[in-house]
């Protein structure tokens, strides 16, 4: 998800089929977004994207896994192809989300639901597996 914001190409479907469901809740909004960004050549995501602090999983079922994910994000700013800001979106606090993977046809995971997130204490993320995240490269 992050690459394609910082590397958008192809049409905002085949970009949010690349790692959502069809019937994923905000596939709409997440399209939407994209969409943005493929009407319009050389606009993409230029702020750092989404720092996942940790993961946890929560259960493998045939082909579903549920995961549990703490997230972080600082204002999301998107560029033109002169580097000029031309939008800007507001992030968030680090959160804790349930989500489930789905095993497409394919062999691919995609997301397929989530949980609402919630706030996350440093306690609960101690217990996570910490990722190294190293940001959206230029």
């Amino acid at each position: 998800f992050v690459f394609l914001e910082g590397n958008p190409s192809g049409t905002a479907e085949e970009m949010v089929a690349l790692v959502f469901e069809p019937t994923y809740p905000y596939w709409d909004p997440i399209q939407a977004g994209f969409e943005d960004l493929a009407a319009n050549p050389g606009w993409r995501y230029t702020d750092p994207g989404i720092e996942t602090l940790g993961i946890e999983l929560v259960e493998v079922s045939g082909g579903n896994a549920v995961l549990r994910v703490a997230d972080q994000r600082g204002e999301q700013v998107i560029s033109n192809a002169d580097g000029s800001t031309v939008k800007t979106y507001t992030g968030w606090e680090a959160k804790v989300t349930t989500i489930t993977l789905r095993r497409g046809p394919d062999s691919k995971w995609r997301y397929a639901d989530l949980e609402p997130s919630q706030p996350i204490t440093a306690v609960e993320l101690s217990s996570m597996v910490p990722v190294v995240w190293i940001g959206r490269e230029a």
